[in-house]
């Protein structure tokens, strides 16, 4: 459960950085 938390956290990060860049 631990990991696909994590998981849904770089998610989350990721998309932010998408947002920031487009």
């Amino acid at each position: 459960q631990l990991g696909q938390a994590m998981q849904q956290h770089k998610k989350e990060l990721k998309a932010r950085l998408e947002k920031r860049a487009a």
